[in-house]
């Protein structure tokens, strides 16, 4: 759904478990990460706690929690852990497209 929703905006590369992010990330420099939470392997929040420790890149590269864990509370445990946004499922196109773009526009 992610990747439907961005393609013709930004390139994106899709991995299937919390090591192969943590591997792609090893071996390229994204602008940012899209991370889903409940990853098969390691969770997604073990995986970006390794990423934003890879290289001085990602310790300040743009990470979004993309989860389905919507109770009160889950945000701001998810912010607290250091992601620098959440978004819960389901979202619809323009949700996501608006987060992306307002924080790039802010790192501008």
């Amino acid at each position: 759904m992610v990747k439907e929703f961005l393609k013709n905006c930004v390139l994106v590369d899709h991995v299937i478990d919390g090591y192969d992010a943590i591997a792609h990330c090893n071996q390229k420099m994204y602008d940012g990460i899209l991370m889903d939470i409940n990853l098969k392997g390691i969770s997604g929040v073990e995986a970006f706690h390794q990423i934003r420790k890879l290289n001085l890149h990602y310790a300040s590269v743009p990470v979004i929690a993309v989860t389905a864990y919507a109770m009160k509370g889950d945000m701001m445990k998810l912010l607290s852990e250091g992601f620098d946004s959440y978004i819960s499922k389901p979202f619809k196109k323009n949700e996501l497209l608006n987060l992306i773009t307002s924080i790039f526009v802010q790192k501008i």
